[in-house]
């Protein structure tokens, strides 16, 4: 699953720990969506992928 990074604009509590605004955070896409509706964040432009599975790289031996 790829990842998200977005930086909040508001303080906020992710999994129990609480962030405040100005921190950049790396989800996954649908708690940066979340974060993101609600207002309290904004997306950088760096997005990562996961590492390609061995499947996809089989073809390339």
């Amino acid at each position: 699953m790829a990842q998200t990074k977005i930086i909040l604009t508001a303080p906020h509590t992710h999994a129990g720990q609480q962030y405040q605004a100005g921190e950049t955070l790396e989800l996954d896409e649908s708690s940066a969506e979340f974060i993101l509706k609600m207002g309290a964040g904004k997306a950088t432009a760096t997005r990562r992928a996961e590492a390609p599975s061995e499947e996809t790289n089989n073809g390339a031996q």
